[in-house]
């Protein structure tokens, strides 16, 4: 008989040992919180120094930004390097890029049911971390450029003397 009133006085307790739990808890959580306040002032040691990149521009032959050339200025540019300047003319290692041509196409033919002909775009792109283009792709673009396409080169990442990584602008090359 003493068993369930043993029971019973502690089925009672369980909201005051929830309660304690709780506050413990909570004491602890706010004591941890306090611990990883950042230290303010001087940060040395493990802590580097904010890189900012430099101010740079992206050229392509004589082009840079965006460009209109004829197909027969495309060409010889697919075999140009990129270059990723400073204003004060500082040459930047160039570490990646991504490269994209979009070519015109035509969708349908004489033979389909209706005889229309569907005028669309595709897209052959790839990462690339040396310039000039490989000589597949020079080949490739070089014997299917056309009026109305266009080269883009963009996410192009550059690299400093200390090792620093940072973007450059992108360099579009619509053909005309």
């Amino acid at each position: 008989m003493k068993g369930i009133f043993v029971v019973l006085s502690m089925f009672r307790m369980i909201p005051y040992i929830k309660y304690c739990c709780t506050v413990l808890l909570l004491a602890f959580s706010c004591n941890a919180l306090e611990a990883q306040k950042p230290v303010k002032g001087n940060n040395t040691g493990l802590h580097q120094q904010k890189f900012k990149p430099p101010k740079v521009k992206t050229t392509w032959g004589n082009h840079s930004d965006s460009a209109i050339v004829s197909p027969a200025e495309a060409i010889p540019l697919l075999s140009v390097p990129l270059r990723v300047t400073d204003d004060k003319n500082t040459a930047y290692a160039l570490s990646s890029y991504q490269f994209m041509y979009r070519k015109q196409g035509v969708i349908g033919s004489d033979e389909s049911e209706s005889g229309k002909t569907e005028h669309t775009t595709t897209i052959k792109s790839q990462f690339f971390r040396s310039s000039p283009l490989p000589e597949l792709w020079v080949k490739t673009i070089s014997e299917e450029i056309r009026s109305g396409e266009e080269l883009y080169v963009y996410d192009i990442v550059a690299k400093d003397n200390q090792g620093h990584l940072f973007f450059a602008p992108s360099i579009r090359i619509r053909i005309n």
